[in-house]
């Protein structure tokens, strides 16, 4: 659900269930009563063994006439829980197995009952590598608090060290764990978020953009004559700058035959420094091969002077300064931008 779409795909896939599912059922499991809107439904129908599942918990009819409830799982379930040597934290692996105990407490009504789902999920941690120790210090800290109930005390709130604040960090084992007992000093909290996940990795829920299409970036356009290379910024699509570059060298070397021609043109002032290299030199740009070096999302009024303080320049030419040029071989850039560059020609 969220998207627009979602109740029309809700309502096809029920239409489909209600002309199958419910129109080939038995006699005996078809219900009494169906009412539908989009995907809720209120029905009527028969108990199974005298029980109904409601959320995570199935209700049993017993045969005093009393009820009771046990945890209900789906015929699909796997017991597969978060591994315990899995790169997370172990905080996040004590609150999951302090999760599926807690349900037991809740849920489950009889003593029985609640010893058996007990040893259902000692089996599965196991099977998920937690250890003895997880599920019994996880135990010990709920009958502590259930013991404590509304008796526990609290500190006066002028004796209380007001919090500093909260801090999310990307948890790398071994250096976060260090950081938070360090915070944890100062009165700051820390939680802890997973760096990479399998489905950073794998799922992208948006159609990557296109060189063309990427804006507020620095690009690099090389000279296919010599080792010269433009670098530019721009808040636009590069595409659109990409064919301003295009159209203003094309103009400007359009018709330019004789060498006196060009001699007339050298020193003239254009729009880039792309287009004074090219007159200048009778050089040709390496159009296909221009790439993008960084991608700023800052880019706006002040994005000159970012790309000033960061030792890349757009290479443009307002009023009276010095004329731009290409950045020659020989000269470096701030070491800020050289491992994005990438390795330079000789």
């Amino acid at each position: 659900m969220g998207i627009p779409v979602s109740p029309i795909v809700a309502n096809l896939y029920m239409e489909h269930l209600e002309q199958t599912a419910i129109a080939t059922a038995p006699v005996q499991r078809k219900p009494r009563f169906w009412n539908r809107y989009v995907d809720d439904v209120l029905s009527v129908m028969e108990m199974e063994d005298n029980s109904i599942p409601f959320l995570d918990m199935r209700v049993i009819g017993k045969q005093d006439g009393t009820l009771k409830t046990v945890v209900y799982i789906k015929n699909t379930h796997t017991n597969q829980y978060l591994h315990f040597d899995s790169h997370h934290p172990v905080v996040h692996k004590l609150g999951m197995v302090r999760t599926l105990l807690d349900r037991v407490n809740t849920v489950v009504t009889e003593d029985w009952d609640k010893e058996e789902e007990r040893e259902t999920i000692k089996d599965a941690l196991s099977k998920c590598g937690y250890p003895n120790w997880t599920i019994q210090e996880t135990n010990k800290r709920i009958q502590l608090k259930v013991a404590q109930g509304t008796n526990k005390t609290r500190k006066p709130e002028e004796s209380q060290e007001k919090s500093r604040g909260l801090v999310v960090v990307p948890y790398i084992k071994g250096m976060a764990e260090r950081l938070a007992r360090t915070l944890k000093a100062c009165n700051i909290s820390t939680a802890f978020r997973p760096h990479k996940t399998i489905r950073n990795i794998l799922v992208y829920p948006k159609d990557k953009i296109g060189r063309d299409d990427t804006t507020g970036c620095v690009y690099r356009i090389e000279c296919a004559n010599c080792n010269s290379a433009y670098i530019g910024e721009t808040a636009r699509k590069f595409g659109t700058r990409h064919k301003e570059h295009q159209a203003d060298v094309a103009a400007h070397c359009k018709g330019v035959s004789t060498q006196a021609t060009r001699a007339s043109m050298i020193g003239d002032h254009h729009k880039s420094a792309i287009t004074d290299h090219m007159v200048d030199n009778n050089h040709i740009p390496n159009w296909q091969d221009a790439k993008l070096v960084a991608k700023e999302d800052n880019l706006g009024a002040s994005g000159s002077d970012q790309m000033e303080q960061s030792g890349v320049h757009e290479q443009r030419r307002w009023g009276i300064p010095p004329r731009p040029r290409l950045r020659q071989p020989s000269e470096t850039l701030d070491p800020h931008w050289g491992p994005k560059l990438g390795p330079q020609k000789k």
